[in-house]
């Protein structure tokens, strides 16, 4: 996976929000067709600053590199980025590894990282493996753990969940498209115009996770329920939707439609 060189496709676009005191959510977006109709879809990654060490969950795509160095050094304001987690080894979610490794030298990359070398084998003594259940400690007002990644599209994607701002990071999982031109794409689930049904989910998972339609998406659907009952979360970040804010409210619906989407 090379390095942005910069350019930007038409229709991109890239936004940010903090989300609590210790995590901003990083929207880059992508305009598409969906028939006749254009929609976003994100394609999002979030930084934790703790108040000892920080990290990047995901990498966000290489188009918005730019934007998103700009950000991040105003954010770090002269820390370094200690952590660089890519949920798993695609381009939305890993592209821009190397050029956040040559932009913070000191930082590492952690996860499930049993075939990253072979992306990249420069950053091959910078490879952490960390466990499912093993802290991050960013400081006491942020830890993180790596937990499974239950709706997967690779075999070694990962979730990671902050026990102190009660975040789940859910990579693929939950994602949804919304409305081009409407100006959500920094909106929370809860503030959006309209909330997102089975069609902005299918969108999602049509592009993202294909082979989702020949799987029963059931087990898939509780094993998430019963690890959100190990790691209590009111805010669920994807990668490819708005943050949910009403997980109580919004889980149920995109559950549905992943579930109506597969076999049954």
């Amino acid at each position: 996976m090379p390095a942005s060189n910069g350019a930007e496709p038409s229709g991109s676009s890239f936004n940010s929000r903090q989300l609590t005191d210790t995590t901003w959510w990083f929207a880059g977006c992508l305009r598409q067709s969906a028939g006749e109709t254009e929609v976003h879809a994100h394609l999002s990654s979030y930084l934790v600053l703790g108040s000892e060490r920080a990290a990047m969950i995901d990498t966000g795509h290489p188009k918005d590199w730019r934007a998103i160095r700009t950000k991040l050094e105003a954010l770090l304001n002269g820390r370094t980025l200690d952590f660089i987690i890519p949920t798993h080894p695609e381009y939305p979610h890993a592209g821009n590894i190397g050029s956040l490794a040559a932009q913070y030298p000191e930082s590492t990359v952690v996860g499930d990282v049993r075939d990253y070398h072979l992306y990249y084998p420069d950053l091959a003594s910078r490879l952490v493996s960390v466990d499912s259940g093993q802290p991050l400690d960013l400081g006491s007002d942020a830890i993180l753990s790596i937990v499974p990644g239950v709706i997967r599209d690779l075999s070694n994607t990962i979730w990671v969940h902050d026990s102190v701002g009660r975040v789940l990071y859910v990579s693929d999982g939950f994602g949804y498209s919304h409305r081009h031109g409407s100006g959500e794409c920094v909106c929370l689930s809860s503030e959006m115009y309209s909330a997102p049904g089975r069609g902005e989910a299918v969108f999602v998972l049509e592009r993202a996770m294909p082979w989702s339609r020949l799987v029963r998406n059931a087990e898939a659907v509780q094993a998430v329920h019963d690890l959100m009952l190990r790691h209590p979360a009111d805010t669920v970040a994807p990668a490819h939707g708005n943050v949910i804010d009403n997980p109580v409210d919004l889980l149920p619906t995109l559950s549905a439609a992943m579930v109506e989407f597969g076999v049954r």
